[in-house]
């Protein structure tokens, strides 16, 4: 957790919606920046993205799930119960966005991207430093919880939504199993069960690769916002409906219907308010998906998330 630093002792939020405008603005001006470096040099010069993403697919990812699942410090109990608010936080949005893509008559072809823009969020370099913000040090332990059950989730079903355009049902199962990711995190639970942590040395490694695959998803973004075009946005409107205000919705009843309350329950609903995950540049970059929405979808939501998370803060903190 020491990414984030130590929250000062007796700090409170802002009081004003103005000035939690200006944090969370300080939260993503990395996001741009990075990305809006990738996407001046990709004017510039000829640069693979497909390349990066097979690196963040097969290496950076993976090192980053292992190593958020080998620090985490909440009890099995507590774990269980947002593992199953997750679960039914993530059907809920495919059923919303399932019957979203019906009503607006959305092609077969263009269904698993738009899913992919809804149902998956930004828990780690976004969600990480805004539940810090929020809550503290213990907010941002759980927050960790969320982004690895965000990137398990990631890491299977939006692999298979993203491969299902090109290469059909069958193929695009079998791509969740072609990744290292799946096996990563039976490998973290066995160590953690088992009481094994890997040499020092091994830990740094994989720490200082893992710590990578955020900055890689954003030079992707970069590289796809270069090649897509901003002036027809009218796509984009009901991902940021679903991403930003229906998805926060639907986690503050799957709280009240399992009821969790206290911290856990705020972390649950700042995370779901998340706009959509960096990472699916990266599914879409690697698997032939459509870069140009999923891109769209990242800056857009990004972008408008200054207000609804502004807003959502002082909801839960009033």
């Amino acid at each position: 957790m020491g990414a984030c630093g130590q929250r000062p002792a007796g700090a409170r939020g802002p009081n004003s919606m103005l000035e939690r405008i200006v944090d969370i603005l300080v939260i993503i001006a990395p996001i741009f920046c990075v990305a809006g470096v990738a996407a001046v040099i990709t004017r510039f010069f000829e640069v693979d993205g497909k390349t990066l993403a097979t690196f963040g697919l097969y290496i950076f990812g993976p090192c980053l799930i292992y190593s958020k699942l080998m620090v985490l410090d909440v009890p099995a109990a507590e774990i269980g119960r947002i593992c199953l608010c997750f679960l039914l936080i993530l059907g809920a949005l495919w059923a919303v966005s399932f019957l979203f893509a019906m009503v607006s008559r959305k092609p077969a072809e263009e269904r698993n991207t738009f899913y992919m823009s809804t149902m998956f969020f930004n828990a780690i370099n976004y969600g990480f430093p805004v539940c810090w913000f929020a809550f503290g040090d213990q907010g941002l332990e759980l927050a960790v919880v969320v982004a690895v059950l965000s990137n398990i989730s990631s890491y299977s079903l939006a692999v298979y939504f993203a491969a299902r355009r090109h290469h059909g049902t069958r193929d695009a199962v079998l791509h969740i199993f072609k990744l290292p990711a799946m096996y990563v995190v039976v490998l973290a639970v066995l160590c953690r069960v088992g009481g094994w942590m890997p040499p020092a040395t091994a830990m740094r490694t994989v720490d200082m690769v893992g710590d990578g695959a955020v900055p890689l998803g954003l030079l992707i973004l970069g590289i796809q916002l270069a090649r897509a075009r901003f002036h027809e946005p009218k796509p984009i409107i009901l991902t940021v409906l679903l991403r930003l205000v229906i998805s926060p919705l639907i986690a503050w009843a799957a709280v009240a219907l399992l009821g969790i309350e206290g911290l856990p329950r705020n972390v649950i609903i700042l995370q779901a308010a998340m706009p959509t995950a960096i990472m699916m540049s990266t599914f879409a970059a690697r698997f032939g998906s459509d870069e140009e929405f999923i891109s769209k979808s990242i800056a857009w939501t990004t972008l408008l998330s200054v207000v609804t998370v502004g807003v959502i803060i002082g909801l839960l903190t009033g």
